[in-house]
């Protein structure tokens, strides 16, 4: 009779270590991949790109150089891109072009500096000129 419950007390205590390996699993690799995929870091900024709503003009990045082609049938391009705050603080950009791009859709006041407080975004505009390829930073 003694050994039939020293049975079952360890079938119980395996159940219960299956039970819990089972449970922890999913929390241990999801911690891992999310170490792994680079969710721990944060971007400096995110950049949406709004040409579809503008025929015929290309958006490229290499590197942190992003390159606008434009498709000449207008004087100015209101709200391009979009430039988003995601960290949690306020930070302060600017743009490193001698283009007529600036930040806002102000044809009138053309910022090329701007502080954004955390998780807020500011259109970026540009005046077109003779040149159809336009290259610009964000620093």
């Amino acid at each position: 009779m003694k050994k039939r419950h020293i049975f079952y007390t360890l079938a119980n205590f395996s159940a219960f270590l299956l039970l819990t390996a089972l449970i922890a699993a999913p929390f241990y690799f999801a911690k891992k991949s999310t170490s792994v995929a680079g969710v721990k870091t944060e971007a400096a900024y995110l950049v949406i790109s709004q040409i579809e709503k503008f025929p015929g003009m290309g958006f490229t990045q290499k590197d942190e150089t992003y390159s606008l082609s434009l498709p000449g049938t207008a004087d100015a391009y209101v709200g391009i891109l979009i430039l988003t705050n995601p960290s949690k603080e306020a930070k302060t950009y600017r743009l490193g072009s001698e283009n007529n791009i600036f930040f806002g859709e102000n044809l009138e006041d053309k910022l090329k500096s701007v502080t954004l407080p955390a998780g807020t975004s500011i259109p970026i505009s540009l005046l077109s000129n003779r040149n159809r390829e336009i290259e610009f930073k964000i620093l």
